[in-house]
């Protein structure tokens, strides 16, 4: 009797068990934070360096030049926030930095006496050591490194500003400093100096210009600006807020590693028409469940959720648009160099477990996304193109797939200032070797991300009938 009792309850259980209904199954997918940190020092040192040598002497010529203007505009905007625990200190760069306190002036840099070695008891000759003024960081200080510069280093050798850049500032130690660069045109008359190597040796070369007011004859000059992130951030939003004719979005760059992006790409935007055999159900069923609102903070949809339909034979081809929000100042991804990884989920026949299809090659290549497009709007368009007959068998596949870019965009005046694109041997609107130290610095920024920036996540799931 007590045997046949224990029967029947074992019965009874099992048949509860077999008839409860299985738990939903939530797919996951969680989009990777900026890591980064954009807040400007509570405490800081500012160091300004003003090149002293004689070709920028042309710059002051003829009044009241754009670099004049930059000049005012650089003091009154530094200045603005000197107190016990914000201080600016301001050099003459040459030979030995000249420390300008009086009877050294910061206003004497509008006038040819700072250049022209007309009063060498004040300011003596000066050459043009760029990369002294850029030394190493001092731990527990905050200092930003301002240099205002045509970047005719001597020697005509731009890549000892680049090593003690990467040396003491861009590497893998201090992600959180950077370089920013306002680059500017200005009225010039005067002397223009290019280096050049003879039989070993260095030859200066020189030759009059005056650029007159024409935009495009102008001569170049670079501020370039050294420390946290945050600070030059911070420094370049007022720039850009009170002396908008001087300064604009399209002539200040940063060089940073991990503000690139301010956000990742997501699947915030859904396609509304979708092609003939492919449907986006409310959910996905296969004994399961899968929960479709798994929202982000924002109230966005990390994923998509698509059925195709077991007679579909020919590929499918979505279309999607979504935000690509790059951090002010940072230079674009180049589209062209973005990639793919595709991690694949696989619900069990019985829907309960899910199991990695990692190693199958095939159903790797059952999703592609192609046809990248990076548009003004700040908007990433691609496609997403399904193969039906790629999918193993009827069931529910999780598709994760980070979207990486290896490599950022060059700005187009790069090319278009650097000597090489002059149109005759007296050409002043141009200098000598800018582009090759941007792309050095832009290099740079792409080898500290292991040249794999990770520009977004998106996730299907994905139902074959």
């Amino acid at each position: 009797m007590k045997r046949t009792k224990w029967l029947f309850l074992l019965i009874v259980t099992n048949l509860l068990i077999s008839c409860a209904p299985n738990p939903k199954k939530t797919f996951h997918c969680e989009i990777p934070p900026i890591q980064s940190s954009t807040s400007k020092s509570d405490h800081l040192k500012v160091e300004v360096y003003l090149d002293g040598s004689g070709s920028m002497l042309g710059y002051v010529k003829d009044g009241e030049t754009n670099y004049v203007k930059v000049l005012r505009s650089l003091k009154s905007t530094l200045d603005l926030r000197v107190s016990d625990n914000w201080n600016v200190e301001y050099y003459r760069l040459g030979n030995e930095s000249q420390k300008l306190t009086p009877p050294l002036h910061y206003s004497d840099a509008e006038l040819p006496v700072f250049y022209d070695e007309s009063d060498r008891t004040r300011y003596p000759g000066a050459s043009s050591p760029i990369d002294t003024a850029i030394t190493p960081v001092v731990e527990k200080e905050n200092k930003l490194t301002v240099i205002v510069t045509d970047l005719e280093q001597n020697d005509g050798d731009v890549t000892r500003i680049t090593q003690k850049i990467q040396q003491n500032y861009l590497n893998e130690k201090r992600k959180n400093y950077a370089v920013g660069i306002w680059t500017i045109k200005s009225e010039f008359n005067g002397s223009v100096y290019i280096e050049k190597l003879l039989e070993k040796e260095h030859k200066l070369n020189a030759f009059t210009y005056n650029s007159g007011k024409q935009l495009d004859k102008m001569r170049p000059f670079y501020v370039l600006f050294i420390g946290s992130y945050g600070d030059i951030s911070y420094y370049f939003d007022q720039l850009q807020k009170s002396y908008p004719d001087l300064v604009n979005s399209n002539n200040l760059v940063i060089f940073n590693s991990d503000n690139i992006l301010s956000r990742k790409s997501s699947l915030q935007n859904l396609p509304a028409n979708l092609p003939k055999g492919l449907t986006r159900p409310v959910l996905l069923v296969k004994n399961v469940q899968l929960e479709k609102y798994n929202q982000s903070k924002d109230g966005s949809l990390p994923y998509d959720l698509l059925e195709i339909d077991g007679k579909a034979k020919d590929s499918l081809t979505a279309n999607y648009s979504v935000p690509l929000i790059t951090s002010n100042y940072s230079l674009p991804i180049d589209p062209k160099s973005l990639k793919t990884e595709v991690k694949i989920q696989r619900f069990d026949e019985y829907g309960k477990d899910i199991n990695s299809e990692n190693d199958d090659l095939n159903l790797k290549t059952a999703m592609d996304l192609k046809n990248w497009q990076i548009n003004p709007s700040n908007t990433l368009n691609f496609s997403a193109i399904i193969d039906p007959n790629k999918f193993p068998k009827p069931g529910i596949y999780l598709f994760t797939i980070d979207v990486k870019a290896n490599n950022l965009q060059s700005d187009s005046s790069w090319k278009d200032w650097d000597w090489e694109a002059r149109t005759s041997e007296q050409d002043g609107s141009k200098t000598h070797n800018v582009k090759s130290f941007l792309e050095t610095l832009k290099h740079r920024t792409e080898e500290l991300n292991q040249n794999s920036l990770l520009v977004g996540r998106f996730c299907y799931a994905i139902q074959k009938d």
